[in-house]
């Protein structure tokens, strides 16, 4: 799977995911300041939503990284094309960003479960 094209084309998925990543996170930092300033806020559903918000910065750095792994095996692909001696190091770049969009899909899922239970 030496050719270039196939991690750019996940590349504009993966923008999605954290664009959509970055704006669940920016609405759950607004409320957990909404929750710190009103004075009859429970302490124990601020700690949750901030965990939630620790969940969904680990799986934005996932995101991130994944994008520039499949940048990184999109070149390598490319170097491949001429000499199959970057072949290799394209291959594991790739299934690597795959496990990094894996893992960070699993946070997201456990976020939103999670999200639901504090709201009850």
């Amino acid at each position: 799977m030496a050719e270039w094209f196939f991690p750019m084309t996940l590349l504009p998925g993966v923008g999605l995911l954290i664009m959509s990543t970055s704006n669940l996170s920016m609405g759950l930092s607004a409320e957990i300041t909404a929750l710190l300033k009103e004075s009859d806020s429970n302490p124990i559903i601020i700690k949750r939503k901030i965990k939630q918000l620790s969940r969904l910065n680990l799986s934005l750095t996932a995101f991130y990284v994944s994008s520039a792994t499949l940048v990184i095996a999109g070149i390598l692909g490319g170097a491949s094309q001429a000499s199959n001696k970057f072949e290799f190091w394209s291959e594991l770049a790739l299934w690597f960003s795959i496990v990094c969009i894996f893992v960070a899909l699993i946070l997201l899922m456990v976020y939103s479960a999670l999200a639901v239970k504090i709201k009850q």
